[in-house]
């Protein structure tokens, strides 16, 4: 397949399953963002975004491509200078997990390698599957955790580490082969030669199918999942590696949701430097909200959240923190008839800078989430579009203006 090369196009205002910008409780229109679709590589069989923003404003981008009744391909391409690489394929198996709520992943490492993971059935159970991670130019993928039952592993959170490998987090089943119906988050390393360290527990009772997100701090990182107390709180933690020694767990913020099953909503986290937000969605008290909390000390300690939703949130949140520690927050927000993608900006103080709606999607599982990636010049958000009964990823640039 040959480069491909394009000219960005602003969409139109009125079309309601493609990208459009939006004024509302927001500055005047004319210093709003624009919102631009990007075509993509990814065909109308694909689902399951994830991107990751490279070196040198690069973007990648991976997703899930149905190949036929039973066979799915893991496939990517890296946007670079306003092209698109030939897609690659990572893997092709007619035994994937596949599910809207937990989906592959792309990182790149601080050497420029690549590395990928997926969920693969390893039991007849339907939540029996594991984690498989990959790295680029090594043809075997690996397994990070040995316990051999076929039990859940996945809502996966990978970071490259200093020196090359990465550091995983997954939450981990085993406990339920004995019975004991608890999940566990665990993280291990992995040397860009594929040998895998420092498996550890970092939680011994979280939520059981949120997902996970991490960041990279000075000297270390965090992992933000939705914890699960004895008597089912199920609120937002947070956790932080200082170099090789993980620190006890905490709370973000007190909501008190007491929920007796998984609301399938995890956190997002992003970092610059030592600034960390975290956004979250929580059913406390019945009222559905999306906040964002934010730490100037590499999340030791957080700010009083501030609320971000418009009244009526569905969750499926992500947050980005750009180069001048402005911060991006995007969720799933159900106004009259419609479900649309919000966007809103911040000050590193809290204040709100612009509000916009990127895209009209829908509440269905299989529209799946939104995900974000900030390079240093657009902010970038990836979505699967299900209109027309069809499946596809689309992209979206948010142009910001410089001085945001």
């Amino acid at each position: 397949m040959m480069s491909l090369s394009f000219k960005p196009r602003i969409l139109p205002l009125l079309l309601l399953l493609f990208f459009y910008a939006c004024n509302e409780q927001a500055p005047p229109a004319d210093s709003q963002p624009a919102v631009i679709e990007i075509q993509t590589s990814a065909d109308s069989l694909s689902q399951v975004p994830f991107l990751y923003a490279g070196a040198n404003d690069s973007l990648c981008l991976s997703w899930l491509r149905q190949v036929d009744s039973t066979n799915w391909a893991l496939e990517y391409s890296v946007l670079d200078n306003d092209n698109w690489t030939p897609v690659r394929e990572v893997m092709a198996r007619s035994d994937l997990f596949v599910n809207w709520a937990d989906f592959p992943s792309i990182v790149v490492g601080e050497n420029g390698q690549k590395a990928f993971h997926w969920l693969q059935k390893s039991g007849e159970g339907t939540y029996a599957y594991d984690v498989r991670f990959k790295l680029e130019r090594i043809s075997e993928s690996i397994v990070p955790h040995d316990d051999g039952t076929a039990t859940e592993h996945g809502f996966v959170s990978i970071l490259p580490q200093s020196g090359g490998g990465f550091l995983l987090h997954w939450l981990d089943g085993r406990n339920y082969a004995a019975d004991k119906k608890e999940m566990t988050l665990r993280a291990a390393r992995i040397s860009s030669d594929g040998a895998i360290s420092d498996e550890a527990i970092v939680d011994e009772r979280v939520c059981d199918c949120c997902q996970t997100d991490a960041a990279l701090i000075p000297g270390g990182s965090v992992i933000v999942y939705r914890d699960r107390s004895d008597d089912e709180i199920r609120d937002i933690s947070i956790a932080r590696r200082i170099g090789n020694e993980w620190e006890a767990p905490k709370s973000i913020w007190d909501d008190n949701w007491k929920i007796a099953g998984c609301p399938v909503n995890g956190p997002a986290v992003s970092a610059h430097g030592a600034f960390v937000a975290v956004a979250w969605f929580t059913g406390a008290r019945d009222i559905p909200t999306v906040l964002l909390a934010v730490s100037k000390d590499g999340g030791a300690n957080f700010d009083v959240p501030i609320r971000v939703d418009d009244g009526n949130p569905l969750g499926r949140v992500d947050v980005e923190i750009r180069a001048d520690k402005s911060i991006w927050v995007s969720w799933l927000e159900q106004e009259a008839q419609a479900v649309n993608i919000r966007l809103k900006s911040f000050t590193p103080a809290g204040n709100e800078q612009s509000a916009l709606t990127a895209a009209t999607t829908s509440a269905e599982r299989r529209s799946g989430f939104p995900r974000m990636a900030a390079t240093n010049k657009d902010l970038y958000l990836a979505l699967t579009d299900v209109s027309g009964g069809k499946m596809q990823v689309k992209l979206a640039r948010v142009r910001l203006d410089s001085k945001m």
